[in-house]
């Protein structure tokens, strides 16, 4: 079983295992995940071992990603702020899972790129956690060459466990995500799929959710 921790309390949401202790990387775990997107959805032979891990990628500075980074994409493809409601966690949470799972070939060096963006959905302190973590992967060669990025899909899901109800300024909602490698030339890569569990605070009930805590899985 994992464990999952309040960014705002830090403690834990359920018991956990030793094996799920290994499994507490947020970012590190989602880009191993997509360090696997780069193959083409038809039937390949399996990579040499060497092929299938992230490449090792400089520390990238504690600065939010630059606007002039900010991918150009389809209009369907992120949440539009205007239309997510921030009195509804279930909304703030698929809409910063999303930003943070559409990674973007063209402007982005690692995952840890997209997972700022969602910042704006994000508590300070969160958002700050972001700033400052070092990038853990590099982006897939192949999604370069095809100019690709990450097409995402989200189904809700029931989280395991013994995880406490809703309160008034504590929510958790948990989402699987299937993310499709969508090249601007046409290609389609091999779909992924992950679980993203989400914890959503609020000052009081007046104001909106922000995200304070992701774990993928």
């Amino acid at each position: 079983m994992r464990s999952y921790i309040d960014a705002n309390s830090m403690t834990p949401l359920r018991r956990q295992s030793p094996g799920a202790q290994r499994a507490q990387a947020v970012v590190l775990a989602a880009s191993i995940m997509l360090a696997g997107c780069g193959q083409d959805s038809e039937t390949r032979p399996p990579p040499r071992p060497s092929e299938d891990l992230p490449a090792p990628s400089p520390v990238v500075p504690p600065a939010p990603t630059p606007a002039s980074r900010i991918p150009l994409l389809p209009n369907d493809v992120l949440p539009n702020p205007a239309k997510v409601n921030e009195h509804d966690a279930t909304a703030v949470s698929a809409a910063a899972v999303t930003v943070m799972w559409t990674v973007d070939a063209t402007t982005d060096h690692s995952q840890l790129d997209a997972y700022r963006r969602a910042a704006r959905w994000c508590t300070p302190k969160y958002a700050q956690q972001l700033a400052l973590q070092a990038a853990t992967g590099s982006i897939p060669e192949k999604w370069r060459a095809h100019r690709a990025y990450g097409k995402v899909e989200l189904q809700p899901t029931r989280p395991e466990g013994d995880v406490e109800p809703d309160t008034p300024t504590t929510a958790r909602r948990q989402w699987t995500i299937t993310l499709t490698p969508t090249g601007r030339d046409g290609w389609k890569g091999a779909a992924v799929h992950a679980s993203a569990f989400v914890v959503l605070t609020r000052p009081h009930p007046q104001t909106g959710w922000l995200v304070s805590f992701v774990s993928t899985a």
